[in-house]
């Protein structure tokens, strides 16, 4: 992009995001490259909604729901696999609830119920799921930013994430969720 004086400017959604364009493009170029935080609309994002978004979406009220999301969950850069394997590790996830969205073939045998709701294109439909949700998981190991994790901040919907990427920018540790340092299950 041009700015106003025609110099070019090269806009990034994270901080992890302009080191890594700056570190690439080198001088001058470095110089051009600014991080613009992305919004969300807080209209649709809120919370103080749960019961009433559980009972639209037909969840439980009286059990734990864990969220995650990705657009292609059999991507394995998007980390399910973990997320499944520190569930398998416990033996009191009886009154537990996984819900998936996102675009996806198999899912993983799991300890607790498991709801899949697969691609969710409409905002208002995923804002339900953040105000249903107790926890909201992101396994990424790899992540530019994760909108996500913002979405559910603004839903008062905690996070839990590795500490990589651009997810510091969205997860503002121990105030809208956990940043883990340590990538495995």
């Amino acid at each position: 992009k041009a700015s106003q004086d025609g110099r070019l400017m090269i806009v990034t959604n994270s901080r992890y995001m302009e080191r890594f364009i700056k570190e690439a493009a080198g001088e001058p170029l470095a110089s051009h490259v600014r991080t613009v935080a992305l919004g969300v609309d807080t209209r649709l994002f809120t919370h103080g909604r749960r019961r009433e978004a559980r009972q639209i979406l037909g969840l439980p009220q009286d059990r734990f729901i864990i969220l995650t999301a990705a657009s292609n969950i059999d991507d394995e850069r998007k980390g399910l696999p973990l997320l499944i394997e520190a569930l398998k590790g416990r033996t009191d996830l009886h009154d537990v609830v996984l819900v998936i969205i996102g675009w996806g073939k198999s899912i993983p045998e799991t300890p607790c119920e498991v709801r899949f709701t697969g691609y969710a294109q409409d905002e208002r439909l995923v804002a339900l799921y953040f105000q249903a949700a107790d926890i909201f998981v992101g396994p990424s190991k790899e992540e530019a930013l994760g909108q996500t994790f913002i979405e559910a901040g603004a839903c008062g919907t905690p996070s839990v994430a590795f500490n990589l990427g651009g997810i510091p920018d969205a997860v503002v540790d121990g105030v809208t969720g956990l940043l883990v340092e340590q990538r495995s299950a």
